[in-house]
This record gives structure tokens, sequence and C-alpha cells, in this order.
């Protein structure tokens, strides 16, 4: 009996494997070029775009579309919607840009998320540093070993300190805040890194037609 059910177990894997999975790929690889993304597991009615290269290589590589947006363009989208969502709404943002209104929703959310998490590390409303606090974390990254929170207090703070520099409360504000702008500029940097990864890649893809 165990065996019995292992086969048919097995013979059901194949049938997802070989009849439902490329069906469900294929429909999955339409939604993603055409912005649809319900899965229809029935006969995909996918046609390739004509803007894709063909193994002739007929397509000017200029000409190819990319589903990837740089960052300074996803911010830009979201700059304008949030300063006037009357005139850039969804669908105004998707004819200006030539995107899929799925792509903006996307970008938006997104965006949204990472400036709340922004605002949350920075204490601030809008994503900005503080300035204090970039005034600090700029004398800590001169010589991380030597101005520790402990100096950087009594800089700030002590009986020699500036009167019109910034004042912190404690030793570990500044800790805090240290710790907050170390994780910002981690964040801020593996963003960049990525976005200039896509670009050179998007630079090789182009020149040679893929």
């Amino acid at each position: 009996m165990f065996i019995k059910r292992l086969n048919n177990l097995t013979l059901f894997r194949l049938h997802i494997t070989r009849r439902i999975l490329p069906k469900v790929h294929s429909n999955l690889f339409a939604s993603r070029c055409h912005g649809n993304f319900s899965v229809d597991f029935g006969k995909s009615s996918y046609k390739e775009p004509a803007d894709a290269v063909n193994d002739e290589y007929t397509t000017d590589p200029s000409a190819v579309k990319t589903p990837y947006v740089p960052d300074n363009v996803r911010a830009e989208m979201y700059k304008l919607h949030k300063d006037d969502p009357v005139k850039w709404t969804e669908q105004a943002l998707a004819q200006h840009y030539g995107a899929s209104l799925y792509r903006v929703r996307a970008v938006l959310l997104l965006l949204k998320k990472r400036e709340e998490k922004m605002n949350i590390l920075l204490g601030t409303t809008d994503g900005s540093i503080p300035p204090n606090w970039n005034t600090l974390y700029q004398k800590y990254s001169e010589d991380m070993t030597k101005f520790t929170p402990e100096v950087l207090f009594e800089a700030f703070c002590g009986k020699d300190a500036p009167a019109d520099g910034p004042k912190f409360a404690s030793v570990g504000e500044i800790k805090n805040i240290i710790e907050r702008l170390t994780e910002h500029y981690h964040r801020q940097s593996d963003l960049d890194n990525y976005n200039n990864m896509m670009e050179s890649t998007l630079q090789e893809l182009a020149s040679e037609g893929n």
C-alpha cells in the first residue's frame, strides 16, 4: 500500500512538472511583460513583445525595453506623487514614464515604506538627517578610533565646547545617533552599489544586443 501511494505521488509530481508548471511560468512571464499579475492555468495567450531581441539580432539594442527602473527615476516618481497627488495620479505617472500601472503602484508603495523606515531611523518626518547629527557623524568619521562617544561628548558638551555648537544630552545619546547613522549609510551604500551594478549590466547587455 505504501509503495502504491508513493508511485501515485511520483506520477502526480511528474504531471505537475511536465504539464502545469510550463504554463504557469509562461503566464507569469507574460504577466511581468504586460503588467498583469493574474495566473491562468489554461492555454497561454502570450506573444513575444515586438521590441524583444530575436535570435537573428534584427532589433537595435538601444530599442530594447527593460523592466529595471533606476532609483533616481523611482525617487522622482514618488516625489511628484507626494507633492501633488491630484495631478500626479498613478495613471498619470504610468503614462508619463511609459510604465505599467502595476509598476507605478509598486514603486510608490516601496518608496513610501523606505521613507517610513528612514523617518523612524533618523527621527524625522521627511527622511532628512538632522544637522546636529550630521555634524557629530562627520567628526566621528574622521577617526572612529580616536573620536569615541565619550570624546565626542566632551568635545561638543564639555566646558571648552563652542557655545554655538550642537549639544547632546549624554554619551548614550551620541552612541545611539552613531548607530542609527551607521545603519542609514550602510543601507544607502548597498542601494548605490546595486544601482551601479544594474546600470553597468544594462550597458553591457545593450552593447551586446541581449
